[in-house]
Order: C-alpha cells, then sequence, then structure tokens
C-alpha cells in the first residue's frame, strides 16, 4: 500500500535523528588484520555481510589493514535494525585511493533498504551509501573511522504520528499589552499565542505539521528569531526564498516582535507549504531538525532551480497536483545523487554557515567533515526518495494537499495594533535644503546631535534614497564591494527597491553640508516625504520606504534593518 511503502522513505528521512532501540546484532568476532603494499592491495572478510577492500597502489609504503571490533556505541535511530556490530577500519598509511566496504544486504526485513553509517566523534552516525532492498550497497571511502550497517525498516505508525504532527501551542506565560490583539481566525497549520515582552508584543508560532512550512512576515518587524535555527542561516534562508519569508521546520517556532506603532496596524502572518520549503525541510528531517548546514544545502539547491522555485502547493487541492509539485521537487533533487552534485551544495552550505569562502571550507579538516556528512546525506535522502514512485509518496503525503486546499484565512494569523497617538508628522517644508543640485533633498539631525540624516530625491541614475550617518555598533565586516580606502559603517540607508545597508561612502551623503546645522527631529515626531518615512525617538532614528516597508534604525549602541 502507498502509505506503508512511503513509511520506509519516511523512516529513511530520519535516518540521523536521535532515536530509539535497535534489534539483536550478532556476536562480536575478533581482530583481522591483512599486509598491504604499493604493488599489492588487500582484502578482508569479517564480521556478518562485509567485505574490506585495499586497491593496489592505494598505499605508497607497506602498511596494515585493520578490521577490528570498535567501542563507539552503535546508532540507535528509529526504524534502523543494525546488521553486526560497528568495527573500525583503518590502514597504518596515507590513503591515494580510497578503500571500499561492501555490505551484501542480505537477511534484513522485507521491503527493508541496506545503508552503510558511517561516525565521526564531532558529528555522530551518519549515512553514507544506502542501496536497493535486497541488494548490496558499496560505499568508497578515504575517510576511515568506525563503520555500521543495517537495515531501514517499515513502520506505518510514524507517517501518521509525525506527517500530520499536530502539538500543542507555544507556551506565552505573561498576558498580550493591551495594543495589541489577534484575531480569533482558525489556523491549523500551525499554533500561537501573544504576549508582552518588554514594551513589545511578542508573537510566538509553532509549525503545527511533521513537514516544513513556508511562512510569510510582513515588513516592519523589529525582531525575527527562530527557535534550533542559528541566526546566519536564517538570514541565509531569506537571501534565498526571498526577505519576506522563514522556513519552520516541524515543531520549530517563529519569534516575532512589534514595538507600538504610532497608528493602527494590522498584520498578517501566512503559513503555507511549497516547494521550497518540503524540499529543503525533507533533507534537514533527514540529518535531524538542527542539522543548519543540511538546511541550507537544499534551499541553496532548490533556490537554483526555477521550475521547484516557481511552483508552489498553496493552490493544490487535490493529489494529482501535489504529485505533479512532488515530481517537480524530485527532477529538481535529481543531481544530488552523484557525488559532485551532493558535494557542491553542501560545500556551499557550510560555507555560508560558518561565513567562510568554499574554497577554504574544502581545505580545513573541520569543514570538510561537516561538507562530507552533509554530501553523503543528501546523496542518500536522493537515492531513497528516487525509489519509490510519485504516486506512494503522493498517497502519504494527502494530508498536505488537504491542508493546502484550505482558505486563506485559515492559514492566516491576524494580528491589530493600536496606534500610540504619538509621531506626529512635521511640516516636510520646514527641513527642505536647497542646494541647487536639481532634486528635492530634506536634512534633519537626531535630538542628541549624533545622528545627521536625509530623504534624498532622485538625481540621475541614483534613485531616491533615505539614510543616516553617525556611530553606530555592531558593524558587519567591510564588503569586499568597499574599498579599504573609503569610510565603512558610519551610517545607514535604504532605498527605492527597499534595499537597506550600511553605507560605505568617500563623504556624506545624507547630510547638509556646507557647514549649515540641519534642523532637529524632535523625539516622536516623523518626516514623511519623497515615499520615505523617517521617526525619532529615544532608541535611534528609524527611516522606512513607504511602499515596501523596508528600512533601518540606528543608534550609537544598536541597528537592525528589517
Amino acid at each position: 500500500m502507498p502509505v506503508k511503502r512511503f513509511a520506509v522513505v519516511a523512516v529513511a528521512l530520519v535516518l540521523a535523528v536521535s532515536g530509539c532501540t535497535s534489534a539483536p546484532v550478532a556476536s562480536a568476532f575478533g581482530e583481522d588484520r591483512k599486509p598491504v603494499s604499493p604493488s599489492t592491495g588487500a582484502t578482508v572478510d569479517t564480521a556478518p555481510h562485509l567485505k574490506v577492500s585495499v586497491p593496489e597502489g592505494a598505499v605508497d609504503r607497506p602498511a596494515t589493514l585493520s578490521v577490528v571490533p570498535t567501542d563507539v556505541a552503535p546508532p540507535e535511530r528509529p526504524g534502523f535494525v543494525l546488521a553486526s556490530p560497528p568495527v573500525e577500519v583503518s590502514v597504518d598509511a596515507p590513503l591515494s585511493r580510497p578503500v571500499r566496504l561492501e555490505f551484501d544486504g542480505a537477511g534484513g526485513p522485507p521491503g527493508a533498504l541496506p545503508v552503510v553509517l558511517h561516525h565521526d566523534p564531532g558529528t555522530g552516525w551518519y549515512p553514507v551509501e544506502a542501496g536497493d532492498p535486497g541488494k548490496p550497497v558499496t560505499a568508497d571511502r578515504t575517510s576511515l573511522s568506525p563503520f555500521a550497517l543495517g537495515w531501514i525498516t517499515d513502520a506505518v505508525g510514524w507517517i501518521t504520528d509525525h506527517l500530520v504532527g499536530r502539538g500543542g501551542p507555544p507556551s506565552c506565560p505573561a498576558g498580550a499589552p493591551p495594543w495589541a490583539r489577534m484575531a480569533a481566525s482558525k489556523v491549523d497549520l500551525v499554533t500561537s499565542c501573544l504576549t508582552a515582552e518588554g514594551d513589545k508584543a511578542r508573537l510566538r508560532v509553532r509549525n503545527n505539521r511533521g513537514l516544513p512550512l513556508e511562512l510569510t512576515v510582513p515588513p516592519g518587524t523589529s525582531a525575527i528569531s527562530v527557535d534550533g535555527q542559528p541566526e546566519v542561516v536564517r538570514q541565509v534562508l531569506g537571501s534565498l526564498l526571498g526577505p519576506d519569508k522563514v522556513l519552520l521546520l516541524s515543531g520549530q517556532e517563529l519569534v516575532l516582535d512589534w514595538a507600538r506603532p504610532a497608528r493602527e496596524t494590522r498584520i498578517a502572518v501566512r503559513a503555507a507549504f511549497s516547494a521550497t520549503s518540503v524540499l529543503p525541510g525533507v533533507a534537514a528531517e533527514a540529518l535531524g531538525a538542527d542539522d543548519s548546514s543540511t538546511l541550507l544545502a537544499l534551499a541553496t539547491f532548490v533556490a537554483k532551480c526555477s521550475a521547484a522555485q516557481n511552483q508552489t502547493l498553496r493552490s493544490l487541492g487535490s493529489p494529482e497536483l501535489l504529485g505533479a509539485a512532488l515530481q517537480v521537487l524530485i527532477d529538481c533533487l535529481g543531481p544530488l545523487t552523484t557525488p559532485a552534485g551532493a558535494a557542491a551544495a553542501a560545500t556551499s552550505a557550510v560555507a555560508a554557515l560558518n561565513g567562510i569562502s568554499e574554497s577554504i571550507a574544502v581545505s580545513e579538516k573541520g569543514f570538510a567533515v561537516q561538507v562530507d556528512k552533509v554530501a553523503n546525506g543528501l546523496r542518500v535522502v536522493g537515492k531513497i526518495l528516487k525509489f519509490y514512485t510519485i504516486a506512494k509518496l503522493v498517497g502519504a503525503l494527502g494530508q498536505v494537499a488537504a491542508d493546502s486546499g484550505t482558505s486563506d484565512a485559515d492559514r492566516t494569523i491576524q494580528l491589530t495594533l493600536s496606534g500610540s497617538g504619538a509621531g506626529a508628522k512635521v511640516n516636510p517644508r520646514d527641513y527642505l535644503f536647497a542646494n541647487g543640485v536639481g532634486s528635492e533633498r530634506y536634512y534633519f539631525q537626531s535630538p542628541s546631535g549624533k545622528f545627521h540624516c536625509g530623504i534624498l530625491g532622485k538625481v540621475g541614475s541614483e534613485p531616491t534614497s533615505s539614510g543616516c550617518h553617525g556611530p553606530t555598533t555592531p558593524v558587519p565586516p567591510r564588503p569586499s564591494s568597499c574599498d579599504e580606502n573609503i569610510s565603512w559603517g558610519g551610517g545607514m540607508f535604504v532605498d527605492d527597491t527597499g534595499h537597506s545597508a550600511f553605507i560605505c561612502t568617500g563623504g556624506v551623503l545624507y547630510g547638509s553640508g556646507f557647514a549649515v546645522e540641519p534642523k532637529v527631529l524632535p523625539y516622536g515626531s516623523s518626516l514623511s516625504v519623497l515615499g520615505y518615512t523617517c521617526q525619532s525617538a529615544e532608541n535611534g532614528v528609524r527611516c522606512a520606504h513607504d511602499r515596501t516597508g523596508r528600512g533601518f534604525r540606528i543608534s550609537s549602541s544598536s541597528n537592525e534593518q528589517f
């Protein structure tokens, strides 16, 4: 049956998630060693099911191939049956060619997929190769440490419990601020609660499904974080999926904060399944929901696959349409089943996660281990998914089709923030500066005098923009596009595309200059002109592009882009 067959995949996809006890295994075996030389290889048939071979020419001096029992605890994973005790495989000489491990795959549960697992002290057990049911598995490895053999088995209950994944709401111990309220609309894909966090309203949103969701976050949110998802991961995912998108794995919580606005504001947070959320999330489930490298690897790969990027599941209401979307995903995943495709995705993700160049990621051992883990995991996932037909996948994912057919109201959290009545608008003409450039320019300074700001009209090919000069911290590292001889980070700006960044300039862009002091914009006041609004407050100056809602807030001790 489709659900039962997909359950094999489902358990495979949580292969590296911490789990439960494995089945009894064969008794331990003795040590086995054979000599190896530059002109001769060696083969060891040891332990049930395993053969280890060193090819001719793999070493440059006489050495020994050892296959011995290991003290490393065997893997304990959901739906994983251990075939024989783990072994330590080693060759006491540098390898120029890989050692081959052959697992015969025989004797496992009917229909189970044979797999080879590798153990690294820093990352634990992870899959390096998988085969077809009842057939041998071959893994070529130059990185040797303990290996384990086993099978991925059926678990029909897992698909029922994990896919639907309904759970309780997140914890919000304090009540909501009196100026913030949440509409009582049904939102089945996520659970949420609203609370007060200092002088802000905080919304906590939890994924209520066993598959990842894509959440659309409105502009103007003052703080965004995802429990269990490092900030660098969220930022890179945002650059791949869109700045207003957040990928929320099963059980993860999204935290959103809002300061009280000057005027009443309505906010909508929408949840949906999409092609770009399902595939990266499936891979993250494969190696553990907290494996940020895997999540980034698949998100990077899917974002580069135009078909998958454009194919969303939001309007799907039938298994047939869901099947078409899944086919796009699996076709997009295909190149990752090759070592080169998987390694490319893994290297990009590990480099992004650590903020380094890809050349460094593959040359340093610590990063190389991460790349190896992610690359092999993605390749195994790709092979397992391609083994199963679209019809079987659709049968098991029917809940996704049902959920994605709900109305927009049933997938949207709606908030209303009442206005404070503060933030009186000033007359823009009081801040207009005539400089003969041929465009409108409006300048002001903060009451502290630390920040000089401006809203600039279009001049030639230069777009309209708004920005502030002044000392702030923290400042990100200087990008390669900003010359070392030019000032970096002494202010922030936003332009008419909604793009905001720190300022790289050799002069003053957002100050009146000519020794003319701009007029002060009092605390609690705002200047709105040329499609921008700048607000002055005790916690800094906030400027936003009105149409996109994007912008920045800057103060001497903090700053943010939204």
